[in-house]
């Protein structure tokens, strides 16, 4: 067994002020040396991020009225005022939307894929219910339909470029 010569050292009052500080030993490839990782798993989440409008968000029925009632609402200010602080209202209202109906796409689908096979244990207690199986059908294109969104929003979230 090799002995790990790379070492790190901290002091209390450091690790006081680095609260979420992580550290990993990698193993060894070319050398006699573990390479050592650290990381801040606590980076608070800048207050900037740029507003982006989704393309999934498209394909749901209730955009277009959360956007009309928003447009509609009634603002007293000057013309050009109007317009910026409209739009600066529909993008919280957006973010907020946003976060209520495709918060975590993952456990929705999780979840539809936990009812879909709860469907399945009935049917196979009861095999010749017509509603248990249009009620397979309908969960499955649900599913299908809920993973197609989550898919596009992946596809949209920005990367890092590996050519980095």
């Amino acid at each position: 067994m090799l002995p790990k010569i790379d070492r790190m050292l901290v002091n209390q009052e450091w690790q006081e002020g680095n609260v979420g500080w992580r550290s990993k030993i990698l193993t060894r490839k070319l050398s006699d040396h573990s390479p050592i990782v650290g990381w801040n798993s606590c980076i608070p989440k800048p207050h900037n991020i740029p507003f982006r409008f989704r393309k999934a968000w498209t394909h749901h029925e209730s955009l277009k009225a959360l956007v009309e009632a928003s447009w509609n609402e009634p603002l007293y200010d000057v013309p050009i005022r109007k317009v910026v602080k409209k739009l600066k209202r529909l993008k919280q209202k957006l973010k907020n939307w946003s976060f209520e109906i495709f918060g975590s796409q993952a456990q929705h689908v999780k979840l539809l894929e936990e009812e879909l096979e709860q469907i399945l244990k009935d049917q196979e207690s009861d095999l010749l219910d017509p509603t248990l199986h249009q009620k397979e059908f309908d969960k499955a294109s649900e599913i299908e339909e809920a993973v197609k969104i989550s898919t596009a929003l992946a596809k949209e979230k920005p990367r890092v470029s590996d050519a980095l």
